[in-house]
């Protein structure tokens, strides 16, 4: 919400009394300083919470509902040249800002921290959650940081660099094997059942790695092409049809010096 809106509401005894002391600044996540007045905007586009979110049809019609009302704030007066979308995202959770970058990253800080890779291939992915729970707060509990502080040190070399371009799916794959997950080891304390949905992931045909997505218990496993992909994921899907599996790609990436997202240091 609103910072100023909040000093000015029922805390302002408590924001004028801490002056005494020293400044008090009100920030405001949206940056516009006056984001909790904006009036309210009812699209025409009605959503059921009884239909499916297709990719195809719901999201045009979410656009379309943006548009209307982003030029109904316009015409109300609402500067929306101070919006940022990232910080925006980043209050819904770390791993949103690169979605709404929507090119291939390296991530940092807690995931708002954003380095596009100059070049990254097209390649096919397949999904799999098991359909398991596995809290990432527990996962990191259980991380234990003497396990690295005697692991090998080009890995962590590895992590430091964030300016690799990647020309195929083999120099993704060669610096996967270098960068493992390493919150695999803790995940699989909190859910042993992802040791067996990455040797079913590695098992299918055409996959060339397989690892944990996070910190679980989404796995993914890397093909060729989205359309070996798919093929792996309906075989899979025939034998383990109480999963969650889908066969999608990762978009290829040659990152211009136009795209701008909230990159690291």
């Amino acid at each position: 919400g609103s910072g100023v809106g909040t000093a000015r509401g029922r805390r302002f005894p408590l924001f004028m009394a801490m002056r005494e002391f020293g400044d008090v600044i009100a920030f405001d996540q949206r940056g516009t300083g006056w984001s909790g007045n904006i009036p309210e905007c009812e699209t025409k586009d009605k959503f059921s919470l009884n239909e499916p979110i297709l990719l195809k049809t719901t999201l045009p019609r979410l656009r379309h509902a943006a548009d209307e009302c982003a030029q109904f704030w316009r015409e109300q007066g609402v500067d929306l040249s101070q919006f940022d979308r990232f910080k925006f995202a980043s209050a819904f959770g770390a791993d949103i800002p690169v979605c709404v970058a929507s090119v291939p990253a390296f991530m940092h800080g807690v995931g708002e921290l954003i380095d596009p890779i100059g070049q990254f291939p097209r390649a096919g992915l397949l999904l799999v959650n098991p359909r398991i729970s596995v809290p990432t707060g527990m996962v990191f509990k259980a991380l234990d940081a003497a396990d690295y502080i005697k692991d090998d040190p080009s890995k962590y070399e590895m992590h430091s660099r964030r300016d690799f371009d990647f020309g195929s799916i083999g120099d993704v794959i060669e610096y996967m094997k270098i960068v493992p997950n390493d919150l695999l080891k803790p995940a699989l304390k909190i859910a042993p059942k992802i040791s067996d949905v990455l040797a079913e992931i590695n098992l299918l045909d055409g996959c060339l790695i397989s690892r944990l997505s996070g910190s679980g218990a989404t796995c993914f496993g890397l093909f060729e092409t989205e359309d070996i992909a798919k093929k792996a994921g309906q075989y899979l899907k025939s034998r383990y049809p109480e999963w969650w599996i889908e066969g999608t790609f990762i978009r290829p990436s040659l990152v211009s010096s136009d795209v701008q997202v909230p990159t690291g240091v």
